[in-house]
C-alpha cells in the first residue's frame, strides 16, 4: 500500500525552516501512526474491539471495560522495522475494591489485562500501585472510609473509582505503562487485552504513544517543481516524485514532526526506477533489521 508523500515533505520543511536535527539515536515520536490514540470526542473510531464486559463506556477521553473480558486493537502497516516503545496511561482492578486491595497487599493479585504489540506484552498497572492524597471530586475510594471532600482525613489514600477520577489521574501522568518491542515485518498489531473474567473487574486507559528508536539527519535543501520533487542529503540528490499529478493525503498525512525524519541511505538496486530513502535502526545484537520508506 502506497503512502502519501506529504508526511515526509512536512517533516523536511520543518527542518528546512529551522528545526534543528540532533546527532545520535534517540526516541522519536511516531504517535501520528496510531489512529485516535486519545479516544477523541469519546469515540474509539480507528480501533477494532471485541468484548463481553457489562460496561464498555467511552467518557472523559478514556475507554473502560467493567465486569468482563475484552480486546481492543489496531494494526499499523508499512512502518519502518526496528526498535519501538509503546506506552499508555491505564490500570486494571481485578475485582471489587476491598477484595482487590487485599489481594494487592498480600501479593496474590493477578493482573490479567495486558498492553501488547504483536507477541510482546506487559501487564497493566494495578489500581493500587499508585494513589492520590485527596478524593478528587468525590470520585475516589479509600479503604479507611476517608472524606468525600477534596482532602478527607490525614494520611488517607484514595484510589480512582470512576471514569472522571481515572481521567484526572492520567492527566497527572499516573499509571504509565511502557512496552519495548521489535518490528521485523513492517507491521505491528497493538492494543490491550483481558481474557479472564472476575466479577467487577475493571480496566480503563487512554493516551497511547508510539516511539521509534532512530537517528536524525540534516536536510540541506528541498527542490520543488511541477513535475519533480527532490531533496539534497549529503551531496546526493534523491528524487521523491516524478509526476505532475499531486498525490492525495492519507489519514496519517499530517501532524508529522521533524523528529520523524530518520537516517537515510541510497539504494543501489538497479531494479528500482528511482532511489529511495532508507531508515537505519541502532546496532542491536546480533543484527538490527532495517526498513525502507515506501516509494510514492
Amino acid at each position: 500500500m502506497k503512502k502519501s508523500i506529504f508526511p515526509l515533505l512536512i517533516a523536511l520543511c520543518s527542518i528546512h525552516l529551522g528545526v534543528s536535527a540532533q546527532d545520535g539515536y534517540q526516541w522519536l515520536d511516531m504517535t501520528h501512526l496510531i489512529a485516535n490514540p486519545n479516544f477523541e470526542n469519546n469515540t474509539n473510531e480507528g480501533w477494532d474491539c471485541w468484548g463481553n464486559a457489562s460496561s464498555q463506556n467511552l467518557s472523559y477521553g478514556c475507554q473502560e471495560f467493567w465486569n468482563g473480558t475484552f480486546d481492543i486493537w489496531q494494526t499499523l502497516w508499512d512502518i519502518p522495522n526496528g526498535k519501538y516503545r509503546l506506552s499508555v496511561n491505564g490500570y486494571y482492578r481485578i475485582g471489587d475494591n476491598s477484595w482487590s486491595l487485599n489481594q494487592h497487599n498480600n501479593g496474590t493479585e493477578e493482573i490479567t489485562a495486558f498492553l501488547y504489540a504483536n507477541l510482546d506484552s506487559v501487564p497493566l498497572k494495578s489500581t493500587y500501585s499508585e494513589q492520590l492524597p485527596y478524593n478528587y471530586n468525590g470520585g475516589c475510594w479509600s479503604p479507611n472510609g476517608g472524606g468525600w471532600g477534596w482532602w478527607g482525613d490525614d494520611n488517607t489514600e484514595y484510589y480512582p473509582n470512576n471514569m472522571e477520577s481515572a481521567s484526572y489521574c492520567f492527566s497527572q501522568g499516573m499509571y504509565l505503562n511502557e512496552l519495548e518491542f521489535e518490528v521485523t515485518g513492517n507491521a505491528v498489531t497493538l492494543g490491550i487485552l483481558n481474557d479472564y473474567y472476575n466479577s467487577s473487574n475493571w480496566a480503563i486507559f487512554t493516551n497511547f504513544k508510539l516511539e521509534y528508536y532512530g537517528k536524525l539527519v540534516s536536510v540541506e535543501s528541498i527542490h520543488f517543481e511541477e513535475t519533480d520533487i527532490s531533496m539534497l542529503i549529503g551531496g546526493n540528490t534523491i528524487s521523491i516524485q516524478s509526476s505532475s499529478q499531486a498525490m492525495p493525503p492519507t489519514r496519517h498525512s499530517f501532524g508529522v514532526q521533524a523528529t520523524n525524519l530518520l537516517q537515510p541511505s541510497m539504494k543501489t538496486d538497479s531494479s528500482q526506477h528511482s532511489p529511495e530513502a532508507q531508515l537505519s535502526s541502532p546496532p542491536l545484537p546480533p543484527k538490527t533489521p532495517t526498513s525502507q520508506l515506501p516509494a510514492p
